[in-house]
């Protein structure tokens, strides 16, 4: 399960290093948390103009969006793209 971990890491970082080169006005940030709750301590550090997050298909309790996407685009004071 760890070499799975690792090697999703890797072709995530990068896809994120090939979408910012040279664009020096993008930051990238990939971390493993919960969103809820770890996505509020950064973005009042960092001037986000935008926030991009995955959400899973619904279900019954989150039919709309993830539960932890709902809450970002609810919160987040910049633009907020959900992919799925």
């Amino acid at each position: 399960m760890d070499d799975l971990k690792a090697e999703a890491k890797s072709q995530l970082e990068e896809i994120i290093k090939n979408l910012t080169a040279n664009r020096p006005e993008c930051m990238s940030m990939l971390k493993k948390a919960r969103p809820k709750t770890a996505f509020w301590n950064w973005p009042k550090k960092i001037p986000a103009h935008m926030i991009i997050i995955a959400s899973h298909r619904p279900d019954i309790t989150t039919y709309l969006l993830g539960s932890n996407a709902a809450a970002v685009v609810r919160h987040a004071e910049c633009s907020v793209l959900v992919v799925r």
